[in-house]
């Protein structure tokens, strides 16, 4: 064993504008299987407050102000930063650091 001491966290995808429902059914998948191998799981697709489904209405090209690129795809720089900072302080409160 290379990290016998390794914690493994799982990460749910995160919502994008398009293919919700089967995004959905995926992130349930993947919580499903962590949960069998007792791993803990952050739920971005539900939980991180973070919803290209929202932004999609009336978004701008190439604004600062926004958290996902005009592709609804792809989080931009403050939307990375956003749910980097989340997963971090879920890693934190899971491993309890």
């Amino acid at each position: 064993n290379i990290a016998p001491d390794a914690q493994v966290i799982i990460l749910t995808p995160l919502q994008r504008g398009t293919y919700l429902e089967d995004m959905e059914k995926a992130a349930n998948q993947i919580k499903k299987c962590a949960g069998y191998l007792a791993y803990p799981v952050i739920d971005q697709f539900k939980n991180s407050m973070l919803s290209s489904v929202s932004e999609s209405l009336g978004h701008a090209k190439n604004s600062s102000s926004w958290d996902y690129t005009p592709d609804g795809l792809h989080p931009s720089a403050r939307g990375a930063k956003f749910i980097g900072d989340w997963i971090a302080q879920q890693a934190k409160s899971i491993m309890r650091i």
